[in-house]
């Protein structure tokens, strides 16, 4: 991505932005503010339905962001992004795991995949419109 790593972070973290540029994510209230994380609750149509979403995000300054799902319809999800800075570019790694079945061959992957590559493209968006 093409946006120093503080930047890259900063639209990481910024919940709210996804809500206003991803369809799936329909509204996100912010709570439990501290100086290493939040709980986000997020509202999303997935997977054909209205969802609602809590999950606890902590993260280390300005490298890594970890999230679990507290509660939600989709069972156990927790997983990380991390920013990577090989002197070039920087590179956003993102780790998923899920209960879900979103195996290859089932109604989910797609729906998933679409989510995945809709917030990913979110982040980078806002990353380098912040870092112009």
């Amino acid at each position: 991505m093409d946006a120093p790593v503080e930047t890259l972070f900063e639209a990481l973290v910024d919940l709210r932005a996804r809500a206003r540029d991803v369809p799936a994510f329909q509204r996100v209230t912010i709570s439990d503010l501290v100086d290493d994380g939040f709980v986000a609750t997020m509202h999303e149509h997935y997977g054909g339905r209205d969802v609602r979403v809590v999950s606890r995000f902590q993260y280390e300054r300005p490298r890594l962001l970890s999230y679990e799902h507290l509660d939600g319809p989709h069972g156990r999800n927790r997983g990380t992004f991390t920013i990577v800075d090989d002197g070039t570019r920087r590179i956003l790694r993102q780790v998923h795991e899920t209960e879900q079945d979103v195996s290859h061959g089932t109604a989910l992957r797609a729906d998933w995949l679409e989510l995945m590559d809709q917030l990913l493209a979110s982040i980078k968006r806002d990353a380098e419109a912040r870092a112009a």
